[in-house]
């Protein structure tokens, strides 16, 4: 029965799926072209919310069916466990990982048959410094960032511990399996796609102008996110991770910086930083700070030094010259 109810319940949002995008990419056709694209960039964003909310409001419902079958009817009963669950940061974990879940698959098929995107092997368009240039400077800009994240507690207390409290409801700070799955194989496929993905081949149908595509993919990036402290830093972070698309022409690149970046943030940054990131001691800081340097140093001249696949036209995920498929 369980089996069925959620092969219903995916085809049914992957139906939701295609056809606001259909409804979307026939408005921005009679709009007109550039105009038109510019508002058909914010429907992967758009279908990522809508998304979230019918996954939470179906596992809320789960959850619901599943106490009243345990013997819980009675209102109070069921308004008090809800209550409960909704403060559960196990339960709002699995939310997040089946969120992230119809995210990839749901993205991949689009990616793939929407877009026409053609599937390539990664490994052309890295050479051998590639994968340790990206993974160690992403390590360093993480630690940057939660530098500056913990010096924005100072300032801004109130909003950083309100931030604090909201990352421990999710459960995504655990250091849990489920949670390393979420963080590291979830995120940054699903996001990539969406947003180096699908959101920039849109606005390349817009403008040939990588700044003007950067800003805006990494803006809408930030909104996903959607809160103040998260999205402004996700801002900053999705224009360096659409400047590493560009470079190797794949949103593999990306893919494999934002696993760094939350690799770092998760687990490096727990191990520097004991889990007492409130309360930093100097030296904590200046030991962080020195890693951080040394990474961004690494990265840079293995970047530097690097040169990625000459990639042609028919093989890149990203075309960093020729536009995008027209979408049919």
């Amino acid at each position: 029965m369980y089996p069925l109810r959620t092969l219903i319940i995916f085809i049914l949002i992957l139906a939701i799926y295609f056809g606001l995008f259909a409804v979307v990419a026939k408005s921005a056709r009679a709009a007109g072209k550039k105009a038109g694209f510019y508002f058909l960039a914010l429907v992967p964003m758009a279908c990522s919310f809508v998304l979230q909310v019918l996954v939470a409001v179906v596992v809320e419902v789960g959850a619901i069916v599943n106490l009243m079958a345990s013997g819980l009817s009675t209102p109070d009963g069921l308004t008090n466990a809800v209550m409960e669950l909704a403060t559960d940061s196990s339960f709002m974990l699995k939310i997040t990982v089946a969120v992230h879940i119809c995210q990839v698959i749901l993205g991949i098929i689009f990616y793939l048959t929407v877009f026409k995107v053609k599937p390539v092997n990664p490994a052309k368009h890295f050479s051998v410094t590639s994968v340790p240039a990206i993974l160690i400077g992403f390590i360093g800009i993480e630690l940057v960032f939660s530098l500056l994240l913990n010096f924005a507690g100072y300032i801004f207390p109130k909003t950083m511990q309100e931030y604090g409290e909201l990352i421990e409801s999710t459960g995504i700070a655990d250091l849990t399996p489920l949670a390393a799955f979420a963080t590291l194989v979830l995120a940054p496929i699903g996001e990539e796609i969406l947003m180096r993905g699908m959101t920039v081949r849109i606005l390349k149908k817009c403008t040939d102008k990588f700044f003007v595509i950067n800003v805006i993919q990494a803006l809408l990036f930030g909104i996903l996110h959607a809160n103040l402290v998260q999205g402004t830093y996700a801002f900053i972070l999705g224009l360096v991770l659409g400047y590493i698309a560009k470079r190797y022409n794949t949103i593999y690149a990306s893919m494999l910086a934002h696993l760094a970046f939350n690799f770092s943030g998760t687990y490096i940054v727990s191990w520097l930083m004991g889990g007492e990131e409130e309360t930093l001691a100097v030296s904590t800081i200046l030991l962080t700070l020195g890693i951080a340097l040394v990474c961004l140093a690494i990265g840079y001249v293995l970047l530097k030094r690097d040169k990625p696949y000459a990639e042609t036209p028919e093989e890149v995920l990203i075309p960093a010259e020729q536009p995008a498929e027209p979408m049919e």
